[in-house]
């Protein structure tokens, strides 16, 4: 096998076998280069969805916190509110009596 390897194989009376071998090597060659190529591009995406779905996900539980501490607050308000009238009320009540 090693023999095969070593060097170009037997020369034939003409130089065209010779010459799509090693342009067929050639190609293979840029293939594979290719497809390593694009093994790192597909990591490097893997590696930015990975981080956008972090944020993502971060984003998600933030805003949960904000609508919900505004909810409180809004519900607060409506309690004061609502207070303030039962007070006015019974104010007004006592004050007819």
């Amino acid at each position: 096998m090693k023999y095969y390897n070593r060097g170009p194989p037997v020369a034939t009376s003409s130089g065209q076998p010779i010459d799509n071998l090693n342009l067929a090597k050639d190609v293979v060659v840029q293939n594979i280069k290719t497809l390593l190529e694009r093994d790192d591009n597909i990591n490097i995406l893997v590696k930015k969805s990975d981080n956008l779905n972090d944020v993502s996900n971060t984003m998600k539980y933030i805003s949960q916190n904000l609508k919900n501490r505004e909810s409180e607050r809004k519900n607060r308000y409506v309690v004061m509110v609502i207070s303030l009238f039962l007070v006015i009320l019974i104010l007004i009540y006592i004050l007819i009596i």
